[in-house]
């Protein structure tokens, strides 16, 4: 019922009651890793603190089984945790414990880590063990900021592309890559001209 009551609240967009739920709900039924997952996207949604957050995430990689989507979500959400902290080190760590898993989430994580720890040439390395999705903004991103650090025009390409996506972030990384990166005049020319029909909506 509880399960039910905590879907339910989340569909409607009720983040507050949901996040009561599913507090209830784990004090229940503490060795299902599903739900100290979505405990612990409730308590990011409504605010609570790292410490809270990291804890169900820790929680649920505890008592997910080898091997599970659980597990392997759990360790992204970690790794998320600590990217989003600035310790490349720490999530680089988390995503070492998921290494069957070849999905593009972890290929973008562990580029991201790379970043962090100043390693653009690893950060391109992992990105380019996936085929990245045109409709991703955050790995185009990535990719265009780690080509960036090592002075390469083809960054331009995908910053472009996480401008257009509206990838945070985006703007700064592509302006800044203008500023600096040397190109020529037929480059800079195609970038402008990619850019203009937006400047233009």
């Amino acid at each position: 019922a509880l399960a039910l009551l905590a879907d339910a609240c989340e569909a409607a967009g009720l983040d507050a009651e949901a996040h009561l739920t599913l507090e209830e709900l784990a004090t229940r039924a503490p060795s299902r890793g599903e739900v100290w997952l979505r405990l612990g996207r409730a308590r990011m949604r409504t605010g609570s603190s790292a410490d809270d957050v990291r804890d169900a995430f820790v929680r649920a990689l505890a008592v997910a089984d080898p091997g599970t989507p659980e597990r392997t979500d759990a360790l992204l959400a970690l790794a998320d945790l600590d990217l989003a902290a600035g310790d490349g080190a720490r999530a680089e760590l988390w995503l070492e414990r998921a290494p069957f898993d070849k999905s593009a989430a972890r290929a973008l994580r562990r580029a991201e880590a790379r970043m962090l720890q100043g390693d653009a040439r690893g950060a391109i390395a992992r990105m380019r063990e996936i085929e990245l999705d045109a409709a991703d903004g955050r790995g185009a991103l990535v990719l265009g900021r780690a080509l960036a650090m090592t002075g390469d025009a083809a960054a331009f390409v995908p910053l472009v592309r996480a401008w257009v996506l509206d990838a945070p972030g985006a703007s700064e990384a592509l302006s800044s890559a203008l500023a600096w990166i040397a190109s020529d005049d037929a480059t800079r020319a195609r970038v402008l001209a990619d850019l203009d029909p937006w400047f233009k909506a």
